[in-house]
């Protein structure tokens, strides 16, 4: 989670954010959702294809090597969670579903 945490924080900052909110709320019985929303500059579509994001070396910055997203998607395949880039497509906002176990 830290190495997620710490992709999610290196793009607000690339981005300029100056705040940086973590949603948290639960999904049904066992699942929580992270609602990530900044105040950074957003995806300029004219240089950015927003369907790209989560691929591997894919960046939309001059300083980015598109690892970042690319492991915060790996992370969470491998904990069985997702994450989407939500809204319109001109933010970076994102929601990373994790399940929980049952028990």
């Amino acid at each position: 989670m830290a190495v997620l945490v710490d992709n999610i924080m290196d793009n607000a900052r690339k981005a300029k954010a100056s705040k940086v909110d973590f949603n948290v709320s639960r999904k049904g019985q066992n699942a929580v959702v992270i609602k990530i929303t900044d105040d950074g500059v957003g995806i300029d579509p004219r240089r950015v294809d927003s369907s790209k994001v989560f691929e591997r070396g894919y960046t939309g910055s001059s300083v980015g090597t598109g690892l970042g997203l690319y492991s915060v998607r790996q992370i969470l395949d491998g904990m069985g969670g997702s994450i989407q880039l939500v809204g319109d497509g001109s933010r970076a906002d994102f929601e990373i579903v994790i399940p929980g176990t049952k028990q």
